[in-house]
């Protein structure tokens, strides 16, 4: 008796069929742009209530400044405050370093702002940033609430 060797033709077509399958409905989902985007309205939402608590925690004024020409943003302090608080960089949670960031390349801020938090946490003003005309980052004028 004879070995069978090979594929079947039903299991070919039906291969194929699976493959084309994936093909239509998998590969346009990954479009990584939409993930950059929500990846970086994440971290600068984080960022913006880290500054928030920042200020809190030390009573001094911490500026956040979110650029839309440079497409980044960066946190300090602004020196303003009790004694100790010096004009400085805000260091990042976990990780060390500035707190600061860059968008990446599929994502663009349309709408920037700066935003000066005082000793209890208050912005001097309300502030939008948007983010891909899609994702915002808003603060509240007299409470600080900061939210999306």
């Amino acid at each position: 008796m004879r070995a069978v060797r090979g594929f079947s033709v039903i299991e070919l077509v039906t291969v194929l069929v699976l493959i084309g399958a994936l093909a239509v409905f998998a590969l346009p989902r990954l479009n990584t742009a939409g993930f950059s985007a929500y990846g970086f309205h994440e971290e600068l939402l984080a960022a913006v209530r880290h500054a928030q608590k920042t200020a809190t925690a030390s009573r001094c004024e911490v500026r956040v400044e979110v650029s839309a020409s440079g497409d980044d943003y960066a946190v300090t302090y602004t020196g303003a405050g009790p004694d100790g608080c010096m004009a400085q960089p805000v260091t990042a949670p976990g990780r060390g370093g500035n707190l600061a960031g860059s968008a990446p390349a599929q994502v663009d801020i349309n709408q920037g702002a700066t935003i000066v938090f005082d000793g209890f946490g208050v912005p001097g003003s309300a502030a939008t940033i948007e983010i891909n005309n899609r994702r915002q980052v808003v603060v509240e004028a007299f409470t600080g609430y900061v939210h999306d």
